[in-house]
């Protein structure tokens, strides 16, 4: 009776356990993906040595450690860096200190997967091929560019991706289009100013479009791709704009500000060429376009095609625009030009295919294909990844560790001090050059401040006897534009800790001979290149606030961990928004990439309101959220016959 009642379940059974067989070999090749670009990544510092890099990372730590405050109003803003930052640290997944370059590397390897998801999909490649691609993407020379301090530029990147993904999707997405808003609204959340480039690109789409309609369309209308993107992408940015400005109250300044790194732009487009590897990324991008030309003939394949062209030719367009508007970082266009991986891995993965398909069906022979396939595909995608990382390594090696800094010796006479008494840093930088690095060191000294002095801490910019005597400094003569430019927009923040009788010091290698002179003389400070002009003296035994590090294996395992998290976030809400049944590789694929459009709004609605977006109600909410998505999962499975097992 028991064997009778079975029997009816045998198939069900019998079904699933084909299905797990046929997607082990791909989730299998996406945990050795993770693990490898992880490994390549950190390998690339001494053991105990990996660190931030770039002079935006101290400016993450500071936004990080001011969203645990509730605060996203500053300078340079990119509240949704903030509260992601915020959220890991929380949780003791990955410290404030060092989140900068803990994230940098989940978020490429983020990308990646998505990227490899993204090409799977459209080009109906085999499950293995999403690690292929996800490695090529995530070690190329743009995304290890941007990984070695444009954490936001970076997290955007993949936001974005994760938007034209939705928006080419399949189906009824449409019926969700708040989600392809809040993808939208996220990217720009992570860094507001790269929304003129990603309206370049889906308006170029739709002109494409317009210029050769895709045969079988009925013609532009509102249910076009490329149409929608452009409107889902126009309403996130006034959804965006409304909370920078209307709510934050920010101003166009505090967004991006390129005031003091006049003329410095055009210069810098050779640089990112040595990163991208000219050879290699032309070589990838020639191989690429000729595989998706013959790889498929469906109408998404062709929607996509138009998407990648309008993409490459705006990234392209950054090395001219650095020379004829100097002042505008045109150069970073091009480290955003993530098609070319993609074609890339679509040109070896369809090799690959095409070679294995033309041997006969017998098990043996296929297997020693598969086998030989195997080998050789990880062989030229390791090689091609170590090779496109090498600009990263020498990166690392270029920039050794300094034991004693500037930033290392205030910050250490922050940490001695007891009190909140805010803290005036003179700096008189005797030439432009100087001028443009007033707000990295700002940020340099607060990211390793006490949490009492994080916000309280200031940079002063010019001389000492008009800071003592109440008023900001103003110079004239050649070059004195960009000094008062900058000094009249920081005096506001140092006018406002007046009052409180702040403690006020400098640091010989940030002043002038002569204004070091005359300080040092009314110092009272016996630490070497330090003056004190008011407050206390530092202790005796006086330490070097010196930079966050960790060991490569702790490196390791909390940037996989951030990873794991990510995907438990975003991986019920891959399920219950998708449109259509997917494999299990692309459930895994999208999963940290919807992780991170999860926790931005959610972090963000914590902080608005005040709270700690690390903090047990911050981090309650985003538990709340990814059941919200696991919980739909599970409905949707249940509700639709073409989901079960």
């Amino acid at each position: 009776m028991r064997q009778a009642q079975a029997e009816p379940f045998a198939p069900v059974r019998s079904h699933r356990k084909e299905r797990v067989r046929q997607a082990l070999p791909g989730a299998v090749s996406l945990a050795v993906c993770v693990v490898l670009v992880s490994w390549l990544y950190v390998a690339s510092f001494p053991t105990r040595d990996v660190r931030n890099m770039g002079s935006d990372a101290t400016a993450y730590v500071v936004q990080i450690r001011a969203a645990r405050v509730g605060v996203l109003d500053l300078r340079s803003t990119r509240p949704g860096v903030g509260v992601l930052g915020a959220i890991f640290d929380g949780a003791s997944i990955a410290p404030s200190s060092s989140a900068p370059i803990l994230h940098s590397v989940a978020i490429a390897v983020c990308l990646g997967l998505l990227a490899g998801v993204a090409v799977r999909s459209i080009y109906e490649l085999p499950g293995w091929a999403v690690s292929v691609v996800a490695t090529l993407v995530a070690t190329w020379g743009g995304v290890s560019r941007l990984a070695s301090g444009y954490l936001g530029n970076l997290m955007s990147l993949t936001l974005f991706i994760l938007f034209l993904l939705v928006a080419v999707e399949d189906g009824g997405w449409r019926r969700r289009a708040w989600a392809l808003v809040m993808a939208a609204a996220s990217a720009l959340l992570a860094h507001p100013g790269l929304l003129p480039v990603y309206l370049a690109i889906v308006v170029g789409w739709v002109a494409l479009h317009a210029l050769r309609p895709i045969a079988g369309d009925r013609g532009l209308d509102v249910r076009s791709e490329a149409v929608s993107a452009v409107g889902a992408l126009v309403a996130a940015a006034a959804l965006v704009w409304a909370v920078l400005f209307a709510v934050l109250g920010l101003d166009r300044d505090q967004i991006a500000n390129f005031t003091a790194t006049r003329d410095r732009f055009s210069g810098r487009v050779t640089s990112i060429l040595a990163w991208l590897n000219p050879t290699v990324t032309t070589a990838l991008l020639l191989a690429g376009g000729i595989a998706a030309s013959v790889s498929s003939t469906t109408r998404r394949a062709s929607v996509t095609a138009r998407l990648g062209i309008a993409w490459i030719v705006v990234a392209s367009s950054g090395a001219l625009l650095s020379f004829v508007w100097p002042i505008v970082p045109g150069h970073r266009f091009l480290i955003l030009g993530i098609p070319t991986p993609m074609l890339g891995g679509l040109a070896i993965c369809s090799g690959v295919r095409a070679v294995a398909n033309r041997y006969p069906e017998g098990p043996r022979i296929r297997s020693l294909a598969t086998v030989t396939g195997t080998i050789v595909t990880a062989m030229i995608t390791v090689t091609l990844a170590s090779v496109t990382l090498r600009p990263f390594d020498r990166n690392v090696d270029s920039r050794g560790v300094r034991t004693r800094t500037p930033v290392g010796v205030v910050a250490g006479y922050l940490r001695s001090l007891d009190g909140s008494r805010p803290v005036v840093v003179i700096t008189d930088p005797a030439g432009p050059k100087g001028v443009g690095f007033h707000k990295q060191r700002e940020n340099g000294i607060r990211a390793r401040a006490p949490d009492a002095l994080l916000l309280r801490t200031v940079l002063y910019l010019g001389d000492e006897r008009n800071l003592l005597r109440g008023a900001r400094t103003h110079r004239s003569g050649p070059g004195a534009d960009a000094f008062n430019e900058v000094s009249a927009a920081t005096w506001p923040a140092v006018r406002a800790q007046l009052d409180a009788e702040p403690i006020v010091l400098a640091v010989r290698q940030w002043v002038r001979g002569a204004t070091w002179r005359r300080m040092s003389h009314l110092s009272t400070s016996a630490v070497p290149d330090l003056a004190i002009l008011r407050g206390p003296p530092p202790p005796g035994d006086h330490a070097i606030a010196s930079a966050p590090m960790l060991e490569v294996g702790s490196a390791l395992l909390r940037i996989l961990s951030v990873v794991f998290v990510l995907g438990l976030l975003g991986g019920g809400w891959v399920t219950a928004l998708s449109a259509r049944a997917r494999p299990l590789v692309d459930l895994i694929g999208l999963a940290p990439a919807v992780g991170i459009a999860v926790v931005v709004p959610v972090g963000l609605a914590t902080a608005l309101f005040g709270g700690d977006p690390g903090g047990p109600v911050g981090l309650a909410l985003v538990g709340l959220a990814a059941a919200i998505g696991w919980i739909g999962a599970g409905r949707r499975r249940v509700l639709d016959p073409g989901r079960r097992a």
